[in-house]
């Protein structure tokens, strides 16, 4: 009888001691998964506001894009907003192979697939990007370039991107 009652206990203090150290790992999973997140939004902001100001700068690009495909290639992505601020970041790789912007398209289309506002045009942008580096014409016409007058004009688009197509991938006309 005493027996029974220490077996019960020290199963009862194994399953507790186990739920808490379950517990923690979840908790712990959870504060790197948010700080990824966090990392993720403020390179994505950063990179947003260098190219506004128009101050872009490759080294920071690289390290960006360095840092990024370290949480690619570690599956740390994991949330819409990840895949999007990735795809961002791949975006504006300077590969001049097009693989990094494939890259992009892979991931904003991840983005869209799990509802991100935005992430639909950004697959556009990064597909007719991946295209222009290997010598293809635009499917969208999204890249635009500046003239020999300096104005900016829109990239041809392919002739089967319908309105349809066009709507679906929030593609300004």
């Amino acid at each position: 009888m005493r027996a029974d009652r220490s077996v019960r206990a020290v199963i009862l203090i194994a399953t507790l001691v186990g739920c808490l150290v379950a517990g923690a790992g979840v908790a712990e999973t959870d504060r790197d998964t948010e700080a990824i997140s966090l990392e993720l939004a403020e390179m994505f902001h950063d990179d947003q506001a260098e190219r506004r100001e128009g101050r872009m700068n490759a080294a920071r690009d690289r390290a960006r894009l360095d840092r990024v495909r370290e949480y690619l290639m570690t599956d740390k992505l994991t949330t819409p907003a990840d895949y999007f601020h990735a795809a961002m970041i791949f975006q504006h790789s300077t590969d001049r192979t097009g693989r990094d912007h494939i890259v992009a398209h892979v991931l904003a289309t991840m983005a869209a697939f799990e509802g991100h506002a935005g992430a639909r045009w950004l697959s556009a942008a990064a597909l007719d990007r991946a295209l222009e580096f290997t010598g293809e014409k635009q499917f969208f016409g999204t890249q635009m370039r500046r003239n020999r007058k300096g104005q900016w004009v829109g990239g041809e688009h392919d002739r089967y991107r319908t309105e349809a197509l066009r709507q679906a991938f929030e593609v300004r006309e």
